[in-house]
Order: C-alpha cells, then structure tokens, then sequence
C-alpha cells in the first residue's frame, strides 16, 4: 500500500493546479485570438451574385469566342537525364564514424 507524505501531496496538487491553470489558459487566449480575426463582412447584395449557372456559362463562352484563347499543347513529352558523377550526399566519406 502506498503511503503519501504531506511532501508528495502537495507536489500531486501543484502539477494539477499547474495543468489546470495551462488549460484555462489556452482556452482564453484561444478565445481572445479567435475575436481578434477580421470582422465577417456584411452580406452582400451585389446583382452579380443572382447570375443563374447558364448565365455564367453564357458569359464565360462569350468571353472566350470574343478573346480566342486556346491552349495549344504539343503533346510530346520529352525526359531528360541527367548524370552527376559526383553528389556530397551519396559519399561515403561523410559518413558517421
């Protein structure tokens, strides 16, 4: 059976306190830099926002016949390797000793 000295208690009871206090800590300061973030903005009542899916579509191919913009791609891949006789990495003569 364990016997605990006032010694022993009173260390028990301080690393709780101490892990306590941390907790109610964080909890604070975690509060206190959520309320510091930027305000959220106002609900806006922009007419854009009441554009349906078709318009938008309407507009961004109307965009796109208007400005020609194509991604022309080759289609060729083409790997290149490269050959280093030499890396500091690989050497054996940086090795632990």
């Amino acid at each position: 059976m364990l016997i605990l000295n006032t010694n022993m208690m009173l260390v028990i009871y301080t690393a709780f306190m101490a892990v306590i206090l941390l907790l109610v800590l964080f909890i604070v300061a975690g509060k206190a830099l959520d309320s510091k973030k930027a305000p959220k903005a106002a609900v806006a009542t922009d007419p854009e926002e009441n554009i349906s899916q078709a318009g938008k579509a309407a507009i961004a191919m109307a965009l796109h016949l208007y400005y020609g913009v194509h991604d022309h791609e080759s289609d060729v891949i083409t790997f290149k390797n490269i050959y280093n006789r030499y890396s500091p990495w690989s050497s054996k003569i940086y090795g632990i000793q």
